[in-house]
């Protein structure tokens, strides 16, 4: 979960050096990357130590990536349109 969306990320920096919006991919990239750590370092520490972060952590996590790719559709939507132009 956390490789695929740091690789995510990492795209989506790349996507903001070029792009017309590159506070919006970047924020978009934060956005995934906080909630990805959030996810697995609650799944993590429930694992190792038996506890949670916070109650309902995880799912938190999971809602900020979620919430993160929908951004980057917005955002990729908002590219597309401004290039039309």
């Amino acid at each position: 979960m956390m490789l695929i969306h740091a690789a995510a990320a990492i795209a989506l920096l790349a996507v903001s050096a070029s792009g017309c919006f590159p506070a919006r991919w970047c924020s978009t990239a934060g956005l995934m990357l906080f909630g990805a750590g959030l996810f697995g370092g609650d799944i993590a520490l429930n694992t190792l130590v038996g506890s949670h972060l916070f109650p309902f952590a995880a799912p938190a996590g999971g809602m900020l990536i979620i919430v993160g790719w929908l951004f980057s559709a917005m955002t990729a939507l908002a590219e597309l349109r401004s290039a039309r132009r």
